[in-house]
């Protein structure tokens, strides 16, 4: 990140940086975890090609672990349980990330509300990872600057120009 961040500033380069994270994936208990456990398995480790090697799932480790608290770089996977919903937010936030998350749920109005009390740039809502050029993504916290794809990736690289003119009352 800093040497390109320090490459970019000589000449004022507007830049974004996707600069990775921790991605909470909150599963509520009215889903069919058969159909979801494959969606979250390809989420955790196709973008990074990770699914060849052995996996190891570890089980409710502690909140303070490395595997909790970084982003993994390997076929490992954490596995947290939660008591509530001001639980699993406060959990998911207490992250110096903030690339993305995903919720799953049948009630699209309790996903929702969860998603937007999310300090991430990213949710995806019973979807993980679903990028198009024409859908933006962010980060929050350490996770990058600016926004890339979409309307607002696009804005990230123009020059505005704001013109304001008082007209006074003769």
């Amino acid at each position: 990140m800093c040497c390109v961040m320090e490459s970019a500033s000589y000449n004022l380069k507007r830049l974004t940086l996707e600069l990775g994270g921790n991605d909470a994936a909150i599963v509520m208990s009215d889903v069919n975890i058969d159909e979801v456990a494959p969606l979250i398995f390809w989420g955790a480790f196709a973008n990074s090609s990770q699914y060849c090697f052995p996996i190891t799932l570890v089980d409710n480790p502690p909140e303070d672990s490395r595997i909790v608290r970084e982003e993994p770089f390997g076929p490992i996977l954490p596995l947290l349980k939660f008591n509530d919903i001001d639980d699993v937010v406060r959990r998911a936030n207490d992250s110096e990330y903030g690339l993305g998350g995903s919720i799953w749920s049948k009630d699209e109005t309790l996903a929702l509300s969860i998603a937007n009390r999310l300090q991430t740039g990213t949710v995806w809502i019973n979807e993980i990872h679903t990028i198009a050029p024409n859908k933006p993504m962010a980060g929050h916290k350490q996770s990058g600057i600016g926004v890339e794809n979409g309307m607002y990736g696009l804005l990230e690289y123009t020059v505005p120009k704001i013109i304001n003119l008082n007209r006074k009352s003769s």
